[in-house]
C-alpha cells in the first residue's frame, strides 16, 4: 500500500495493483519496483545505497534532494526547451496523461481527495496543439 499526500495531511491510502502497466514505456508497476532493487534492504523504494551525514542505508531519500538531482541532470543534458524547464514534477503529470488515455481514472490512481487537484495535473501546460477546422 502507498500512502499520499501532504506530509502533515492524513495521507490517502491507496491500493495499486502492481500489473498496471504503462504503454508508453511498456513497462509494468512491478518491473518498476524490480528495477529499484538492490543489496540495500529497505522498505521505501527510492532510498540510499551509502551512510550519508544526515541519513543511513535504506532511509528515504528526501523529496527536495530528488527534485534538486532532477533538475541539475535536466540542466546538464544540453536540451533546450521553449518556456520554463520541466521539473520532477512535471513526470507525475505526464505519467496521469498517459494512464488516462489507458482508460485509468486519473483522480483514483494519483489518490487525490479533490478533483480540482487532479485538473491541475492533467492540464498539459500548453504542450499539445489545438486544431481549428474551418
Amino acid at each position: 500500500m502507498m500512502q499520499c499526500g501532504k506530509l502533515n495531511a492524513k495521507p490517502t491510502r491507496l491500493k495499486l495493483s502492481l500489473d498496471i502497466r504503462l504503454e508508453a514505456i511498456d513497462l509494468s508497476l512491478s518491473e518498476v519496483i524490480t528495477r529499484c532493487r538492490d543489496i540495500v534492504v529497505s522498505k521505501h523504494i527510492i532510498h540510499h545505497t551509502k551512510n550519508r551525514t544526515k541519513s543511513s542505508k535504506g532511509n528515504p531519500v528526501h523529496e527536495n534532494t530528488i527534485s534538486r538531482r532532477f533538475k541539475d541532470c535536466r540542466n546538464e543534458s544540453g536540451i533546450t526547451w521553449e518556456g520554463d524547464p520541466p521539473t520532477f514534477h512535471e513526470i507525475r503529470s505526464l505519467g496521469i496523461r498517459l494512464y488516462q488515455k489507458q482508460n485509468y481514472d486519473p483522480q483514483n490512481l494519483a489518490g487525490h481527495k479533490d478533483a480540482r487537484m487532479t485538473a491541475v495535473y492533467k492540464d498539459s501546460r500548453g504542450s499539445e496543439w489545438i486544431e481549428v477546422k474551418a
